[in-house]
């Protein structure tokens, strides 16, 4: 009657650890992935002269890659890291919605900005995470909390 029990403990043991390491990331496929991901403000560079069809593209890819460095973002920065997953959501969102008139999306990405007060705050955290724990050097500097969306996320090795 124990060897049941003392079987299924011992699968639990071998299970729960990996399942732990799955929901906490990895910070090394974190700090590969986070070279190649475009911050926001890239995202929205020129989004006035980009035909529509191809700003879906842009954001479609972006939400997957987003989501993928979510997936693998250790447990301290995984909720910053959604927040700008959501974001760049709502940011497809909106340019779906709105095809061709331009006003309507740039009326609308304020009220998105609007709706993820903590967006700047989960990207300067992000920053310094993979400055201080990746050893890249975010370019462009953090986005200023006060206007929220931007800074640059091109990235190059830290020096020193």
């Amino acid at each position: 009657m124990r060897r049941p029990l003392v079987l299924v403990l011992a699968a639990l043991s071998l299970v729960a650890p990996a399942a732990c390491s799955r929901q906490g990331g990895s910070k090394a496929t974190f700090c590969e992935l986070i070279a190649d991901v475009d911050d926001l403000f890239m995202l929205l560079q020129d989004f006035d002269a980009t035909p529509p069809d191809e700003l879906d593209q842009r954001f479609e890819e972006s939400v997957a890659e987003y989501r993928s460095l979510e997936r693998a973002a250790p447990r301290e920065i995984k909720p910053d890291v959604a927040e700008l997953g959501n974001v760049v959501e709502d940011i497809l969102e909106t340019v779906q919605q709105n095809g061709d008139d331009r006003v309507a999306i740039a009326t609308e990405l304020s009220d998105v900005q609007k709706r993820h007060p903590g967006a700047a705050a989960a990207a300067v955290r992000i920053i310094a995470f993979t400055d201080e724990e990746c050893g890249i050097k975010l370019q462009g500097g953090p986005p200023d909390p006060a206007t929220g969306l931007g800074g640059s996320t091109e990235s190059t090795p830290t020096t020193g």
